[in-house]
């Protein structure tokens, strides 16, 4: 009831807190743009997730020049917040114990013996298979693990492998595999395993992430591996279950090169709230170093932000590719890559790990709703709908009225502001000279001919 109370409180305030502003508000035909706004269901504050194309259209990298508006043309009191921070997943490991699985050189190449080395923790397992060879055989090469994960209650989400360093290295795949008797068994994941060195280059891989899976055991096999390759430890990790932000990649090609430095020039259409940065190199075997800038336009310069290493290593079938770099949040439109080490023109695309901002609003008047967005005289107005919707008292709402109900954007469309938002086009100035000289040419020529015309 308390809550219910200070909704309504507040709801009936905020007339007088617009009213007490210096500056009105712009009109929705003052906007560039426009989108109409879907709910599926009445309420008293509504949730955006806005979508790319709002940051694109948007006049302000902040998104301060946003207004919502009723049926009647009234901008009603509305709230930016910034992306709900994504919460560190929490992982615990654990040690497995793990037995050498090997293949009986003259039994059915289809029927495995299995003979466990005894290599950690108390694992005791004996297993025959009809048809093994007499005692004394010689044992053939290792064909794959059994591990034993008995002793564990939570799901596994992944394994991690511990090898000697190998030379010249390897990049290879690792199955895997569950059972709960040992007798039948099913794929549960896979992914590459990579240790390679070169000069002062390291690429290793030493996790792949299998489906939750509580099984007794998991069998290990491979391929692409060292003949001489042996494990040393076996890790296990649990990953605990944490709620997801709503997130989304944008993938770029370059759309210039910068002549100062070659780094190449990428450009999102707008400012979006970047935490994210990945390399897709196209070409197997790539492996580069590079620096990324980011665009400051109050600063009219690339500021420098990072440097990290890249890589695509592949051998058969295998491939081994470099994480997302992670930043903290910020916003920028146009992003530079320079490679300062690995092959110069090595062909790449940038992609942007991204949030979407989170738009709130109070459902005064009428509906249906319309977003407008893309004013420039925000900044000389000192944006208005910020100043006046920006405030404790809307914060102090929204979070009265929560949860807030779901609204979603629908097609963008033009407004009346619209000219004084799309950039002037420069003069055709080569056109321009090049008519002029036929022009210029064209008159001499009849000046030429209206001479001998009257000179003879």
């Amino acid at each position: 009831m308390i809550r219910r109370t200070a909704l309504l409180l507040l709801l009936a305030c905020l007339p007088a807190i617009a009213r007490a502003q210096a500056a009105p508000l712009p009109e929705l035909n003052n906007y560039a743009w426009g989108f109409h706004i879907e709910v599926d269901e009445p309420a008293s504050v509504y949730r955006i997730e806005l979508p790319l194309i709002v940051n694109q259209s948007a006049s302000d990298a902040e998104l301060r020049d946003i207004g919502i508006y009723n049926a009647s043309g009234q901008a009603v009191p509305r709230l930016l917040e910034a992306p709900r921070e994504t919460v560190a997943q929490h992982e615990s490991a654990y040690a497995l114990p793990f037995a050498a699985l090997y293949r009986d050189l003259d039994a059915d190449p289809e029927r495995i013996r299995l003979l466990f080395e005894r290599m950690g923790g108390d694992l005791r397992i004996d297993v025959h298979s009809a048809g093994n060879a007499a005692a004394g055989k010689v044992r053939a090469p290792l064909s794959g693990y059994i591990v034993d994960a008995r002793s564990l209650e939570q799901p596994l989400d992944a394994l991690e492998f511990d090898w000697p360093a190998q030379s010249p290295g390897f990049v290879g795949r690792m199955n895997v595999e569950a059972s709960d008797d040992l007798e039948s068994w099913v794929a549960v994941g896979g992914g590459a395993l990579a240790d390679l060195r070169e000069d002062t280059v390291a690429i290793a891989q030493h996790r792949i992430g299998i489906a939750a899976t509580t099984h007794n055991f998991l069998r290990l096999k491979w391929n692409g591996f060292p003949d001489d390759w042996r494990l040393e430890g076996v890790t296990g990790i649990g990953i605990a279950a944490m709620p997801q932000a709503t997130r989304h990649t944008l993938t770029l090609d370059s759309v210039a090169r910068d002549d100062a430095d070659g780094g190449l020039e990428f450009d999102a259409g707008g400012s979006i709230r970047i935490d994210r940065l990945d390399l897709e190199l196209p070409e197997a075997n790539s492996v580069i170093t590079a620096d990324f800038y980011y665009w400051q336009a109050a600063l009219d310069r690339w500021t420098h932000l990072r440097q990290r290493a890249f890589h695509n290593v592949r051998r058969g079938n295998n491939a081994v590719t470099s994480s997302a770099l992670e930043i903290a949040p910020l916003r920028a439109a146009r992003w530079k890559v320079v490679i300062v080490s690995g092959r110069p023109d090595t062909p790449l695309r940038l992609s942007l790990g991204w949030r979407p901002d989170v738009l709130l609003f109070v459902a005064q008047g009428a509906g249906p709703y319309t977003l407008g967005v893309g004013r420039t005289a925000a900044a000389a107005e000192q944006y208005p709908q910020q100043r006046v919707f920006g405030g404790t008292a809307i914060g102090d709402l929204a979070d009265a009225a929560r949860p807030a109900a779901a609204a979603q954007l629908g097609q963008r469309f033009p407004l009346g502001g619209i000219e004084r938002e799309l950039p002037a086009q420069p003069l055709p100035w080569r056109t321009i000279v090049l008519w002029t000289g036929l022009v210029a040419a064209v008159m001499f020529v009849a000046w030429m001919a209206m001479r001998l015309l009257r000179d003879q």
